[in-house]
């Protein structure tokens, strides 16, 4: 695949590659990103529309393919044990009650509050995280507000 609709893919490679790196994909697995987004536009090519630039539907592609990412990095980094049956066995070694119950209640919040908070709690500014999922900062506001409310509410009264 040299050419992507008839334009030297290399160049969209280099803007892919760097739109990956600044949103905070590591180098290795962002290469690995662009090019399963060069694959999935050319394999959807009949997909695509146009009437709008190239590079807006591949930087979709992308940012789709970052998100699931960023999730998948974050359940890996996660260690699911059946550590509610040491709650009250009197063996259990020094875990955070409080942090797992609200570790819990976050993999509980419904999208799209889920994906919003887990940018934001790496780091993301607000504008950053609006540009990743392609909505405006207002509505990253509100996802934050309800996802904080979710979370308020599923954490009342566990322990």
């Amino acid at each position: 695949m040299d050419t992507l609709f008839g334009v030297d893919y290399a160049e969209y490679h280099a803007r892919l590659l760097r739109f990956l790196r600044r949103i905070g994909v590591p180098s290795e697995d962002a290469q690995d990103l662009v090019q399963e987004t060069l694959l999935r536009a050319y394999e959807s090519r009949d997909r695509y529309r146009p009437q709008y630039p190239l590079w807006v539907w591949l930087r979709a592609i992308a940012r789709n393919l970052a998100i699931d990412y960023f999730r998948r990095v974050r359940v890996e980094q996660r260690i699911f044990v059946p550590l509610e049956s040491l709650r009250h066995c009197g063996c259990e070694p020094n875990i955070d009650w409080e942090r797992l119950d609200i570790e819990r209640a976050l993999l509980q919040t419904p999208e799209p509050y889920r994906t919003t908070l887990d940018l934001w709690c790496a780091g993301y500014e607000y504008a950053e995280i609006a540009e990743l999922l392609g909505i405006r900062i207002g509505t990253v506001r509100s996802r934050l507000s309800r996802a904080r409310r979710f979370l308020a509410q599923s954490t009342e009264g566990s322990g």
